[in-house]
């Protein structure tokens, strides 16, 4: 009989990073109903049922012939171990270790998608507006007349604003606070989904190859500061190979982007960036695909031995050597 650590929650972490990996991964799998407020409760509520899901699903794709659940050689309790990999959204006992199987685990999933976001805020310039803020440099007190402000809260990062309206901060200085509609931003957020379908005869490992190849080519046709593209492979029932880039981008204001992403379903561009805006795109970037948690089991297993050890996430510019 498979061994099952009894998961005991002890707290719900809110950095932003924790939210992101709830984001792109808890809610979207066990449909978590975002407009009612997320208790601890509901999110320890929910954590638990991904436990169980993934328990379950790891021994369909083990009687399915998934080759990393299969108990050989030194691997004698493999399944054992993914079973018990270490939940993230909540903080608990007992310390299991992670199973990083990254593709499909969901829980080493989001680990991933938090060290995108590490990248990704530590590059982005800091939005921290003054009155919520602590008394830090680069922030400075009223003149007459009101002078540009410099908002660099974390890192010393600074952000150009224009002009405005004076306010009491809560260190009880006047400062001259910007609506965000109203700042200058320095880059602008482009975000981007473009999803390809193949037949199930075509061959997988041929057609991850190509793909992956592809999504390079973002650096010839955009001049960005920083990108991370994120690839996801599924099989439909249809039957259909489902191939997935999910593009995020910081560009300067006078960068164009090319037609053939404006004309992309999906395709956003955001002049005013703010560090929550951002922590939203980064979760949709990261977006967990579910079909490999709930499609048929087989076509899974197809899909995750042409992806075993191909990188699925690549960071280009600024984005790559930050974070955690």
């Amino acid at each position: 009989m498979a061994y099952d650590a009894k998961f005991r929650s002890e707290f719900v972490p809110g950095r932003y990073r924790d939210l992101v990996a709830r984001k792109a991964v808890l809610y979207p799998i066990t449909a978590f109903d975002q407009r009612k407020r997320p208790t601890d409760a509901r999110v320890i509520s929910a954590t638990l049922k991904l436990v169980d899901m993934w328990r379950a699903r790891t021994l369909a794709l083990r009687d399915h012939g998934w080759i990393a659940a299969q108990s050989t050689g030194s691997s004698k309790k493999a399944v054992d171990f993914m079973r018990n990999c270490r939940p993230n959204f909540v903080s608990m006992f007992p310390r299991t270790r992670p199973c990083s199987n990254r593709h499909v685990c969901p829980f080493c999933f989001s680990r991933g998608a938090a060290t995108v976001w590490d990248a990704v805020d530590s590059a982005f310039p800091d939005t921290t507006l003054p009155e919520n803020a602590r008394r830090v440099r680069g922030v400075r007190e009223e003149q007459s007349p009101p002078p540009a402000l410099g908002v660099g809260e974390r890192r010393g990062r600074t952000l150009t604003l224009a002009q405005g309206k004076t306010r009491m901060a809560a260190d009880g200085v006047k400062r001259t606070v910007i609506p965000v509609a109203e700042r200058v931003f320095p880059y602008h957020l482009v975000t981007m989904v473009s999803r390809s379908t193949f037949p199930t005869r075509e061959s997988l490992p041929y057609l991850v190859d190509s793909v992956c190849r592809t999504r390079g080519q973002i650096r010839d046709m955009i001049p960005f500061e920083g990108a991370v593209v994120c690839t996801t492979v599924e099989g439909i029932k249809s039957p259909e190979w489902v191939l997935t880039h999910r593009y995020l981008m910081m560009v300067r204001p006078e960068v164009d982007v090319p037609d053939s992403f404006l004309n992309q379903a999906f395709y956003e561009r955001d002049p005013h960036p703010t560090r929550r805006k951002v922590m939203n795109a980064v979760a949709r970037t990261c977006r967990y695909p579910r079909h490999l948690l709930f499609g048929d089991p087989g076509l899974t297993v197809r899909v995750l031995h042409a992806i075993r050890g191909r990188k699925l996430r690549a960071m280009y510019g600024s984005f790559r050597g930050r974070g955690r």
